[in-house]
């Protein structure tokens, strides 16, 4: 049995798809809202991805779905790759196999090196797999989530991981507020001011923060650039209405360009709400535990070596904190070993564990 079928971007994709996403959280209760209409126009011929890039889909009804990613422009480190995105299964390793036995024949016949997962199209969107901790944690947007039997099955594969990140929660502490306080003020820099990133500021700057973007990002694994249009779509617009104004921030040159900024929100997972849904004006007040999440954080590569992201990092605890607007302090989704993740305050008292994996073909 055929279960890859090819997907021109020219029909939707039937509501089975998003069944089996239903019916593989079922048992968990705080599992994110899927965002259909944006994933339509992902598969859709609007998304600019079609123009040269190719995609596959396999649907077994409630048990399984997959989606295969191939771009000529598509590499990692340094290698063609094809990406499979959209897993979501019920534990059945024999299903996968046949499956994932598929998605890498035709991976490697549109002239693949690689097979990288999962990730949603570019990392732009959803990707990785979270695998430690309770299921039952309160998950912040953007976070991934997966039932505990994902990272086994890939293995059982024959994948590996290839790149692990970390989300370092600290708790409510007395210390923590002097310790960013001494840290933030170790730190500054004579030719680099630190401001208040609004959302309105957020969105009239976009280009320039599309820009800045690419700068920093476009060297990371798995990284591919997606169009102005689709970081409005997917980043501007969204966290414009999520994002804490009293956290969020941008570093700027004396000259007033930008080189560096974070995007903090709450994390809003106790309500239980679609993202789409939320606005930071009407639901931050409705949360009874105010951890904040700083969900974006990116520097130029040309200030790394100058420690701007610990002096940005230590601004937004001060700001948090000192203001009165959290007691918690999340740090999403660092990739180890990068300067981000070299951040870790002496309080750390969680820390959430995600992969992505690849095999080579």
């Amino acid at each position: 049995m055929t279960y890859l079928q090819h997907h021109s971007g020219e029909s939707p994709l039937s509501q089975s798809f998003f069944e089996v996403y239903r019916n593989v959280y079922q048992p968990y209760p705080n599992a994110p809202f899927e965002n259909p209409a944006q994933i339509q126009y992902l598969f859709s011929n609007q998304h600019d991805f079609f123009v040269r890039g190719k995609a596959v889909t396999a649907i077994i009804p409630d048990i399984l779905r997959i989606s295969g990613l191939y771009h000529p422009l598509l590499t990692y480190h340094g290698k063609k790759a094809a990406y499979f995105g959209f897993w979501e299964t019920v534990d059945d390793l024999k299903l996968n196999q046949q499956v994932f036995s598929e998605l890498r024949a035709w991976a490697k016949s549109e002239g693949a090196e690689i097979v990288v997962g999962p990730i949603n199209f570019s990392t732009f969107g959803s990707y990785r797999i979270r695998v430690n901790g309770t299921p039952f944690d309160d998950v912040f947007i953007g976070e991934p989530f997966s039932p505990p039997y994902y990272d086994e099955i890939l293995q059982q594969l024959g994948f590996s991981c290839s790149e692990s990140y970390s989300t370092i929660v600290v708790k409510e502490d007395p210390k923590l507020l002097p310790y960013f306080e001494a840290l933030r003020e170790s730190l500054l820099l004579e030719d680099v001011t630190i401001a208040s990133l609004p959302p309105i500021e957020w969105k009239k700057s976009a280009q320039e923060f599309y820009e800045l973007t690419v700068d920093i990002f476009r060297d990371n694994p798995g990284y591919s650039q997606i169009s102005f249009d689709d970081f409005l779509r997917q980043v501007v617009d969204p966290l414009s209405r999520i994002m804490c104004p009293y956290t969020s921030i941008v570093a700027s040159r004396t000259s007033g360009e930008k080189v560096g900024y974070v995007v903090s929100m709450p994390n809003y997972g106790s309500l239980r709400l679609p993202s789409s849904s939320l606005s930071f004006d009407e639901h931050y007040p409705k949360l009874h535990k105010k951890m904040l999440v700083g969900k974006t954080v990116g520097v130029m590569p040309e200030f790394r070596g100058r420690k701007l992201q610990f002096l940005m990092t230590a601004d937004v605890g001060v700001r948090a904190l000192k203001g009165g607007y959290y007691s918690e302090i999340a740090m999403a989704l660092m990739r180890d070993g990068n300067h981000s993740a070299k951040t870790k305050p002496p309080f750390t008292s969680d820390v959430r564990q995600y992969r992505l994996y690849s095999v080579e073909l």
